[in-house]
């Protein structure tokens, strides 16, 4: 059920992606109220605002190169999933992307703000990615 407009969650939600395509971790934090919960099953749960932010700025610095394009989101509500991109750098040499995807979803509270976030992808998969990708870059 939802309490608020589907447009005031997808704005909120495009701003979220919009501050990852920056790379802009800190405006991407200020989309979580004070109290949001972010759970990453392989990296653990951060319980409020400023622990999210202290652990996704750090855990994103040196990744500048990444990008993290959204393939597609569902509006459910108050809740929103979405399919997502982690996209390395370079290309493999077929032409292709290094690459793996996640999946997220969001609650929306309101007034622009999201109180949780939970993230899940294959761990087998991203370190095989990131195993290619770094051979590919020694090469």
């Amino acid at each position: 059920m939802s309490t608020h407009p589907r447009e005031e969650i997808e704005a909120a939600f495009l701003g979220t992606r919009a501050a990852m395509d920056e790379h802009d971790f800190n405006a991407y934090t200020d989309f979580f109220t004070e109290d949001a919960i972010y759970i990453e099953h392989q990296l653990g749960t951060y319980l409020g605002r400023e622990s999210i932010r202290t652990w996704h700025v750090s855990a994103m610095k040196g990744r500048e190169e990444w990008t993290f394009p959204t393939e597609w989101y569902v509006i459910e509500g108050d809740r929103i999933v979405c399919k997502w991109l982690c996209r390395l750098p370079g290309t493999r040499p077929d032409g292709g992307y290094y690459e793996f995807a996640g999946f997220s979803t969001l609650v929306y509270a309101g007034n622009g703000l999201f109180s949780l976030q939970e993230d899940m992808y294959n761990m087998d998969e991203t370190r095989s990615v990131l195993a290619e990708w770094v051979r590919g870059r020694s090469q």
